[in-house]
């Protein structure tokens, strides 16, 4: 499977969202995890993309491997353990969903499932913040990494902090800064900011600034309803959001970063970048649960 052509890589956490209605106590069973849903995002947009990781022997992750491979990702290093599927119970808000984490099988990512010809063949490797707090996704996760600068591959990451996913803030701290310092992409939300560095956002652009000097690549700050700032050591813009009718928040983030990432993997600016992660996130906010069919970028930027 490796010969075949992989331009992104994605790693981390497979799970499955619990998401509320209004109703107490009613909740409907989606697809979830960042990873899993960038991956899906991105394949739904015409990339060649593998994902890399680890899901129960159990009827919940049979639903989420069907899912995976309804978007023609490469589904080759997925695997299942003993432990059950990891799932996260989502409340559903106008914002950023508040979530209650129940993990298992999702940081069971371990060397055997990496593919070093695949990884330097790749155009980009992604993972997130929340599949680097646990061993041994972490080490896994951190190997593959220099795997794939080695070979001259992009990294990514999203932050996508929670303090009830790690408990140690200076730990979380030290290690994406680490991982951001290597040349990342990265891209981060204004309540993942709080989270982390425990500070509100006055200032967007010297958050950038900050970003930058730590050696990320191009850094994506976005502010919800308020728009998202993009940027690298040449370039810097704003897009203001636009009103829409909001359906179902969870997921909005995964989807920007996969619209942003297929542009990016285009070779286009960073301004056209950020159209293309904000048309991507607009269609994404529009319906309830994960992005399930092919999208035509060129239709959602007209």
């Amino acid at each position: 499977m490796a010969a075949k052509k992989i331009d992104v890589i994605c790693a981390g956490e497979i799970l499955a969202d619990l998401i509320g209605g209004t109703k107490k106590m009613e909740y409907q069973l989606f697809a979830g995890g960042s990873p899993a849903n960038l991956a899906n995002n991105l394949a739904y947009l015409g990339n060649k993309v593998a994902l890399i990781g680890t899901i129960g022997k159990d009827e919940i992750g049979d639903f989420l491997l069907k899912n995976i491979k309804k978007s023609g990702l490469n589904s080759t290093f997925i695997k299942k353990c003993s432990q059950p599927t990891s799932l996260i119970l989502v409340n559903k808000t106008k914002g950023t969903p508040n979530f209650e984490a129940y993990r298992s099988a999702d940081r069971e990512i371990t060397r055997a499932q990496i593919d070093r010809t695949a990884l330097k063949k790749a155009k980009l490797f992604h993972t997130s913040c929340f599949a680097l707090s646990r061993e041994p996704a972490r080490s896994t996760i951190m190997e593959s990494t220099e795997i794939a600068l080695d070979a001259g591959v992009q990294i990514s990451i999203d932050l996508n902090y929670a303090e009830k996913i790690w408990k140690k803030p200076k730990k979380a701290k030290k290690l994406v800064e680490e991982y951001i310092s290597k040349g990342a992409l990265l891209k981060i939300s204004d309540v993942d900011y709080r989270r982390l560095y425990k500070s509100e956002i006055e200032h967007p652009e010297k958050i950038l600034d900050k970003f930058l000097s730590m050696g990320a690549k191009q850094v994506c700050l976005t502010l919800g309803d308020k728009g998202v700032w993009a940027a690298d050591t040449e370039n810097e813009t704003f897009l203001p959001s636009r009103k829409i009718k909001i359906v179902d928040t969870t997921g909005a983030g995964d989807a920007f970063w996969s619209g942003y990432l297929t542009a990016w993997l285009a070779g286009k600016s960073i301004v056209d970048c950020a159209k293309s992660g904000r048309a991507v996130a607009e269609y994404k906010l529009g319906r309830m649960g994960s992005i399930d069919k092919k999208i035509d970028i060129k239709k959602l930027l007209k």
